[in-house]
Protein backbone atom coordinates (compact mmCIF):
# COMPACT_ATOMS: atom_id res chain seq x y z
CA UNK A 1 0.00 0.00 0.00
CA UNK A 2 1.93 3.23 -1.43
CA UNK A 3 -0.27 5.85 -0.03
CA UNK A 4 1.84 7.07 2.65
CA UNK A 5 4.66 7.83 0.15
CA UNK A 6 2.51 9.30 -2.59
CA UNK A 7 0.34 12.10 0.26
CA UNK A 8 3.96 12.68 1.54
CA UNK A 9 5.33 14.59 -1.55
CA UNK A 10 2.16 16.88 -1.19
CA UNK A 11 0.93 19.97 1.53
CA UNK A 12 -2.75 18.71 1.42
CA UNK A 13 -5.33 16.36 -0.10
CA UNK A 14 -8.24 17.31 -1.66
CA UNK A 15 -10.59 14.38 -1.25
CA UNK A 16 -12.89 13.79 -4.27
CA UNK A 17 -13.08 10.11 -3.56
CA UNK A 18 -16.43 8.33 -3.93
CA UNK A 19 -16.10 4.78 -2.05
CA UNK A 20 -15.95 4.30 1.80
CA UNK A 21 -12.88 2.14 2.10
CA UNK A 22 -10.72 5.15 -0.13
CA UNK A 23 -12.28 7.79 2.26
CA UNK A 24 -10.86 6.10 5.45
CA UNK A 25 -7.75 4.93 3.44
CA UNK A 26 -6.65 8.96 2.58
CA UNK A 27 -7.97 9.97 6.04
CA UNK A 28 -5.33 7.47 8.38
CA UNK A 29 -2.52 8.28 6.04
CA UNK A 30 -3.33 12.55 6.41
CA UNK A 31 -3.71 11.77 9.95
CA UNK A 32 0.28 9.87 10.09
CA UNK A 33 1.47 12.32 7.91
CA UNK A 34 0.12 15.58 9.04
CA UNK A 35 -1.60 16.34 6.12
CA UNK A 36 -5.01 18.45 5.76
CA UNK A 37 -7.35 16.78 4.30
CA UNK A 38 -10.27 18.89 2.53
CA UNK A 39 -12.99 16.70 2.10
CA UNK A 40 -16.54 16.54 0.09
CA UNK A 41 -19.03 14.35 -1.11
CA UNK A 42 -22.32 14.48 -2.83
CA UNK A 43 -25.36 12.21 -3.14
CA UNK A 44 -28.60 13.84 -5.29
CA UNK A 45 -29.43 16.80 -4.62
CA UNK A 46 -26.97 17.20 -0.87
CA UNK A 47 -23.52 17.65 -0.66
CA UNK A 48 -21.42 18.30 2.41
CA UNK A 49 -18.02 19.59 2.71
CA UNK A 50 -15.04 19.96 5.82
CA UNK A 51 -11.73 20.22 6.23
CA UNK A 52 -10.37 17.46 8.62
CA UNK A 53 -6.84 19.02 9.50
CA UNK A 54 -4.34 16.90 12.02
CA UNK A 55 -1.79 19.40 12.54
CA UNK A 56 -0.21 20.44 15.97
CA UNK A 57 -1.09 23.46 17.08
CA UNK A 58 2.02 24.90 19.86
CA UNK A 59 0.58 23.14 22.82
CA UNK A 60 0.56 19.79 20.67
CA UNK A 61 -2.99 19.51 20.47
CA UNK A 62 -4.68 18.54 16.77
CA UNK A 63 -6.25 21.53 14.89
CA UNK A 64 -9.60 19.66 14.27
CA UNK A 65 -11.13 16.17 14.08
CA UNK A 66 -10.81 13.37 11.57
CA UNK A 67 -12.61 11.81 9.10
CA UNK A 68 -13.21 8.87 11.99
CA UNK A 69 -14.33 11.18 14.47
CA UNK A 70 -17.51 12.06 12.06
CA UNK A 71 -18.01 8.46 10.92
CA UNK A 72 -16.44 5.77 13.38
CA UNK A 73 -17.63 3.28 11.50
CA UNK A 74 -18.55 2.55 7.92
CA UNK A 75 -21.93 1.61 6.32
CA UNK A 76 -23.06 -1.97 5.74
CA UNK A 77 -22.03 -2.98 2.35
CA UNK A 78 -24.55 -2.49 -0.53
CA UNK A 79 -26.34 -0.33 2.04
CA UNK A 80 -25.80 3.38 0.64
CA UNK A 81 -26.32 3.77 -3.04
CA UNK A 82 -23.75 5.37 -5.07
CA UNK A 83 -24.29 7.99 -7.07
CA UNK A 84 -24.59 6.08 -10.26
CA UNK A 85 -27.32 4.12 -8.33
CA UNK A 86 -28.96 7.38 -6.32
CA UNK A 87 -28.46 9.77 -9.08
CA UNK A 88 -26.96 13.28 -8.35
CA UNK A 89 -27.72 16.77 -9.43
CA UNK A 90 -24.73 17.69 -12.50
CA UNK A 91 -24.27 20.75 -11.51
CA UNK A 92 -23.93 19.84 -7.76
CA UNK A 93 -19.90 18.19 -8.03
CA UNK A 94 -19.08 21.75 -9.28
CA UNK A 95 -20.21 23.36 -6.50
CA UNK A 96 -18.52 21.66 -3.70
CA UNK A 97 -15.56 21.68 -5.51
CA UNK A 98 -15.47 25.12 -5.61
CA UNK A 99 -15.55 24.79 -1.81
CA UNK A 100 -12.77 22.48 -1.36
CA UNK A 101 -10.65 24.48 -3.68
CA UNK A 102 -11.05 27.58 -1.91
CA UNK A 103 -10.62 25.81 1.53
CA UNK A 104 -7.43 24.84 -0.42
CA UNK A 105 -6.02 28.06 -1.09
CA UNK A 106 -6.76 29.34 2.25
CA UNK A 107 -5.36 26.20 4.02
CA UNK A 108 -2.17 27.15 1.73
CA UNK A 109 -2.29 31.17 2.50
CA UNK A 110 -2.85 30.65 5.66
CA UNK A 111 -5.51 33.37 5.04
CA UNK A 112 -9.03 33.16 6.97
CA UNK A 113 -10.87 30.74 8.76
CA UNK A 114 -10.74 27.14 7.56
CA UNK A 115 -13.82 25.16 7.86
CA UNK A 116 -11.76 22.72 10.13
CA UNK A 117 -14.34 22.26 13.00
CA UNK A 118 -17.08 22.60 11.36
CA UNK A 119 -19.04 20.85 8.64
CA UNK A 120 -20.83 22.60 5.83
CA UNK A 121 -23.84 21.08 3.99
CA UNK A 122 -25.31 21.85 1.33
CA UNK A 123 -29.80 21.59 0.28
CA UNK A 124 -29.33 22.28 -3.56
CA UNK A 125 -33.27 22.03 -4.00
CA UNK A 126 -33.47 24.83 -1.51
CA UNK A 127 -30.35 26.67 -2.19
CA UNK A 128 -29.32 26.95 1.75
CA UNK A 129 -26.39 25.98 3.79
CA UNK A 130 -26.30 24.48 7.28
CA UNK A 131 -23.30 24.26 9.36
CA UNK A 132 -22.68 21.65 12.15
CA UNK A 133 -19.77 22.24 14.57
CA UNK A 134 -17.75 19.27 14.61
CA UNK A 135 -15.57 17.79 17.62
CA UNK A 136 -12.94 15.24 18.35
CA UNK A 137 -13.71 12.28 19.53
CA UNK A 138 -11.22 11.94 22.35
CA UNK A 139 -11.49 7.59 22.01
CA UNK A 140 -10.72 8.18 18.22
CA UNK A 141 -8.52 5.04 17.27
CA UNK A 142 -6.55 7.30 14.52
CA UNK A 143 -6.04 10.79 15.61
CA UNK A 144 -6.61 10.66 19.53
CA UNK A 145 -3.50 11.21 22.07
CA UNK A 146 -3.31 7.05 22.43
CA UNK A 147 -4.52 5.91 18.71
CA UNK A 148 -5.00 2.23 18.29
CA UNK A 149 -4.14 2.43 14.43
CA UNK A 150 -0.92 3.15 13.84
CA UNK A 151 0.07 2.01 10.54
CA UNK A 152 -2.41 1.74 7.20
CA UNK A 153 -4.33 -1.24 7.40
CA UNK A 154 -7.11 -3.22 4.84
CA UNK A 155 -9.39 -0.56 3.83
CA UNK A 156 -12.03 -3.18 1.99
CA UNK A 157 -11.72 -5.60 4.85
CA UNK A 158 -12.38 -2.85 7.49
CA UNK A 159 -15.31 -1.76 5.19
CA UNK A 160 -16.34 -5.55 4.99
CA UNK A 161 -15.90 -5.62 1.23
CA UNK A 162 -14.00 -9.25 0.16
CA UNK A 163 -11.10 -7.92 -2.60
CA UNK A 164 -10.89 -9.73 -5.26
CA UNK A 165 -14.00 -11.69 -5.49
CA UNK A 166 -17.40 -11.48 -7.38
CA UNK A 167 -19.91 -9.25 -5.66
CA UNK A 168 -22.70 -11.20 -7.05
CA UNK A 169 -23.28 -15.35 -7.07
CA UNK A 170 -23.86 -16.44 -9.99
CA UNK A 171 -25.33 -18.91 -9.13
CA UNK A 172 -28.33 -16.62 -7.51
CA UNK A 173 -28.32 -14.73 -10.89
CA UNK A 174 -30.86 -14.83 -13.20
CA UNK A 175 -30.08 -13.31 -16.59
CA UNK A 176 -32.44 -10.76 -18.47
CA UNK A 177 -33.00 -13.01 -21.39
CA UNK A 178 -33.79 -15.61 -18.83
CA UNK A 179 -36.22 -13.56 -16.96
CA UNK A 180 -37.92 -12.54 -20.04
CA UNK A 181 -38.36 -16.26 -20.94
CA UNK A 182 -39.70 -17.11 -17.55
CA UNK A 183 -42.60 -13.49 -17.86
CA UNK A 184 -43.36 -14.60 -21.38
CA UNK A 185 -44.22 -18.51 -20.02
CA UNK A 186 -45.93 -17.23 -17.36
CA UNK A 187 -44.55 -18.16 -14.48
CA UNK A 188 -45.53 -17.47 -10.77
CA UNK A 189 -42.93 -15.66 -9.41
CA UNK A 190 -42.57 -11.69 -7.30
CA UNK A 191 -40.76 -9.03 -8.65
CA UNK A 192 -39.57 -7.15 -5.81
CA UNK A 193 -37.77 -3.93 -7.05
CA UNK A 194 -35.97 -2.69 -4.06
CA UNK A 195 -35.18 0.75 -5.07
CA UNK A 196 -36.02 4.04 -4.12
CA UNK A 197 -39.52 5.55 -4.96
CA UNK A 198 -38.70 8.15 -6.96
CA UNK A 199 -36.41 5.84 -9.46
CA UNK A 200 -39.86 4.15 -9.89
CA UNK A 201 -41.09 7.55 -11.96
CA UNK A 202 -38.20 7.72 -14.26
CA UNK A 203 -38.82 3.82 -15.02
CA UNK A 204 -40.14 0.09 -14.09
CA UNK A 205 -40.64 -3.35 -15.05
CA UNK A 206 -44.78 -3.88 -14.99
CA UNK A 207 -46.02 -5.93 -12.23
CA UNK A 208 -43.31 -5.04 -9.50
CA UNK A 209 -43.38 -5.11 -5.68
CA UNK A 210 -41.40 -1.84 -4.39
CA UNK A 211 -39.84 -2.05 -1.03
CA UNK A 212 -36.77 -0.16 -1.40
CA UNK A 213 -33.53 -1.80 0.26
CA UNK A 214 -33.45 0.29 3.44
CA UNK A 215 -37.07 -0.73 4.29
CA UNK A 216 -36.65 -4.27 3.70
CA UNK A 217 -35.97 -5.79 6.92
CA UNK A 218 -38.79 -4.05 8.42
CA UNK A 219 -40.85 -5.36 5.77
CA UNK A 220 -40.51 -8.51 5.40
CA UNK A 221 -43.81 -9.39 6.55
CA UNK A 222 -45.25 -8.51 3.99
CA UNK A 223 -43.52 -10.47 1.67
CA UNK A 224 -43.97 -13.94 3.86
CA UNK A 225 -46.61 -15.73 1.29
CA UNK A 226 -43.43 -15.54 -0.95
CA UNK A 227 -40.76 -17.20 1.19
CA UNK A 228 -40.76 -20.96 -0.52
CA UNK A 229 -41.90 -19.38 -4.03
CA UNK A 230 -39.64 -17.65 -6.53
CA UNK A 231 -38.61 -14.15 -6.18
CA UNK A 232 -37.15 -12.47 -8.39
CA UNK A 233 -34.87 -9.41 -6.93
CA UNK A 234 -34.11 -6.09 -8.94
CA UNK A 235 -32.11 -2.26 -8.91
CA UNK A 236 -30.94 -0.19 -11.26
CA UNK A 237 -27.68 -2.03 -11.70
CA UNK A 238 -27.92 -5.32 -9.73
CA UNK A 239 -26.05 -4.47 -6.57
CA UNK A 240 -28.62 -3.36 -4.05
CA UNK A 241 -30.95 -6.33 -5.80
CA UNK A 242 -28.28 -8.98 -4.47
CA UNK A 243 -27.84 -7.31 -0.85
CA UNK A 244 -31.63 -7.77 -1.02
CA UNK A 245 -31.34 -11.34 -1.81
CA UNK A 246 -28.63 -11.84 1.01
CA UNK A 247 -31.52 -10.06 3.41
CA UNK A 248 -34.05 -12.70 2.06
CA UNK A 249 -31.78 -15.87 2.13
CA UNK A 250 -31.11 -15.01 5.64
CA UNK A 251 -34.94 -14.85 6.66
CA UNK A 252 -35.81 -18.30 5.52
CA UNK A 253 -36.64 -17.41 1.40
CA UNK A 254 -35.66 -20.52 -0.17
CA UNK A 255 -36.35 -19.37 -3.88
CA UNK A 256 -34.43 -16.34 -4.52
CA UNK A 257 -32.80 -14.42 -7.70
CA UNK A 258 -31.09 -11.68 -8.85
CA UNK A 259 -31.78 -9.95 -12.07
CA UNK A 260 -28.45 -9.78 -13.46
CA UNK A 261 -27.77 -5.82 -14.85
CA UNK A 262 -31.02 -4.46 -13.36
CA UNK A 263 -33.35 -2.24 -14.69
CA UNK A 264 -30.59 -0.78 -17.30
CA UNK A 265 -29.68 -4.54 -18.36
CA UNK A 266 -33.53 -5.08 -19.18
CA UNK A 267 -33.66 -1.73 -20.94
CA UNK A 268 -30.86 -2.45 -23.51
CA UNK A 269 -31.32 -5.85 -24.24
CA UNK A 270 -35.18 -6.48 -23.44
CA UNK A 271 -37.12 -3.15 -23.78
CA UNK A 272 -35.92 -0.08 -25.54
CA UNK A 273 -39.05 1.33 -23.72
CA UNK A 274 -36.81 1.70 -20.80
CA UNK A 275 -35.20 5.21 -19.96
CA UNK A 276 -31.98 5.05 -18.75
CA UNK A 277 -30.26 7.30 -15.88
Amino acid sequence: MNALTIIAKYDLVIDGTDNFPTRYLVNDACVMLGKVNIYGSIYRFEGQATVFDPRKDASGVRRGPCYRCLYPEPPPPGEVPSCAEGGVLGVLPGMIAMIQATEAIKVLTGMGRSLAGRFLRYDALNLSFRELKLRSDPQCPVCSATPSITQLIDYHEFCGLKRGQPEANEELEISVHDYAALRERGEEHLLLDVREPFELGICQIEGNVNVPLGQLSARLGELAPWKHKLVISQCKSGRRSMKALETLAKHGFTKVRNLSGGILAWGEEIDPSINAY
